[in-house]
């Protein structure tokens, strides 16, 4: 009798019979909609090991550490270039929250990579059993992945029909749209516009949407928030305050957006913010006006080059008067202000149309205005007299003043000149 072969046979029954009951473990979880975290639970119990799991940018999804491992999970994994390079399980050992240790990582794939596994230990190498316990894990998180992706699409694709009805006045069932989200949608809102530029080509606020909400939902209760082409637009509730003795207001209310704006551009640290207000009208209907307004502010920043690139539309003046006319006029008046100084500044290589720009920025304080040309007064007073000189006219005149900071507006509007 063979005895060698029945061993053997034993030895690959127990290991079958090993596997299955871990895959029946895996299966239960997931019927008890357990998730990823209830997976990556399951798993750290199994191996006795720090259990990771991140998205495809390293941005954690779920962390158990075992046993007071001492070492700290940030939001976010730094992804070595072999994990990053590799389609297959990686290995290495790098610093996790100030603490070194080593690590294994399973690239979670599905057309393209979803996620990782990552599984942290202090110095032993993982045994043969627990490799294929990592594998088989693997494959159900790429299910709880791709499940927690179609009900994020599907939120978001929901909440943006609400946002776009809301903007435009198509429901007229507002409390009962409210109901359903947790808002109040019959009060005062002020609308906001944020646009974004990651580091990535072609990336915008789209990819870090997910982000930008849950931080808005979370410090401003009652916040709408949707995308609507490539921009989000932030609905943040408002209610006017008053003082006691007079009954006037008693609060700025842009101070709401100004916060918000500067708190989201340091979450996201990797995109270039741009962002827009409206102003604010007490009754819904009017909220399409000041998405307009927003609009409007938004693309008069961006054109205007702003160093703080948050627009108000009632900031911005007599200018916004000029968004809706026509190009043509435009450039006619332009042409009729400063066509001779434009055509002076071509011919000769000059930058009158930028020291005027300084001028009138700086408030007409020649001090002011050399320091951000790095020029002598005396020259940039010899470049306004040439200026007066083309033009046939006097800086010293107020209308002649107002037409000419009117004209280097649109100047910059239209993108005849640059700042």
């Amino acid at each position: 009798m063979d005895f060698a072969g029945i061993g053997t046979d034993f030895s690959r029954r127990a290991v079958m019979a090993s596997h299955l009951e871990w895959v029946k473990q895996i299966a239960r979880v997931q019927v008890e909609n357990g998730g990823l975290m209830g997976l990556s639970r399951l798993l750290m119990q199994k191996i006795e090991k720090t259990v990771v799991v991140t998205s495809d940018q390293g941005h954690v999804l779920s962390r158990h550490i075992w046993d007071n491992q001492p070492v700290v999970i940030q939001e976010r994994l730094s992804l070595p270039q072999s994990v990053a390079a590799s389609t297959e399980m990686t290995r290495g050992i790098s610093t996790f929250g100030g603490h070194k240790c080593a690590y294994y990582c399973w690239p979670i794939v599905n057309q393209k990579k979803e996620g990782y596994l990552w599984i942290l230990t202090e110095k032993e190498n993982l045994s043969a059993e627990e490799m294929e316990n990592a594998e088989y894990l693997r494959s159900a998180l790429l299910v709880e992945i791709v499940k927690k992706q179609e009900q994020l699409k599907l939120k978001q694709y929901l909440r943006d029909g609400s946002i776009l009805n809301l903007l435009f006045n198509n429901s007229d069932q507002l409390e009962t749209m409210g109901q359903v989200w947790g808002r109040n949608l019959l009060i005062t809102h002020i609308v906001m516009i944020l646009e974004g530029q990651t580091k990535v080509p072609d990336h915008g606020l789209t990819e870090v949407r997910t982000k930008a909400e849950n931080f808005l939902e979370a410090k401003y209760p009652g916040t709408v928030t949707g995308m609507i082409g490539k921009h989000l637009v932030v609905l943040f509730p408002y209610e006017k305050k008053t003082r006691e003795k007079d009954g006037q207001t008693n609060d700025n209310w842009k101070n709401i957006p100004r916060q918000a704006y500067s708190e989201l551009q340091e979450i996201l640290d990797d995109v270039k913010l741009w962002a827009s207000v409206g102003s604010i009208y007490p009754d819904q209907p009017l909220l399409y006006r000041s998405y307009q307004e927003a609009k409007v502010a938004l693309e008069m920043g961006k054109v205007l080059g702003k160093k703080e690139k948050l627009t108000f539309f009632n900031e911005l003046g007599a200018i916004r008067l000029f968004y809706n006319q026509r190009k043509q006029d435009l450039r006619d008046f332009f042409e009729e202000t400063l066509g001779p100084v434009l055509k002076y500044d071509r011919t000769n290589d000059g930058n009158l149309l930028l020291t005027l720009w300084h001028y009138y920025a700086s408030g007409g304080d020649i001090s002011a205005a050399t320091k951000g040309m790095f020029i002598h007064a005396n020259t940039l007073r010899y470049r306004l007299r040439k200026v007066e000189e083309l033009t046939a006219s006097s800086l010293d005149d107020q209308e002649v003043r107002f037409n000419i900071y009117a004209a280097l507006k649109v100047g910059l509007m239209l993108g005849i000149f640059e700042v």
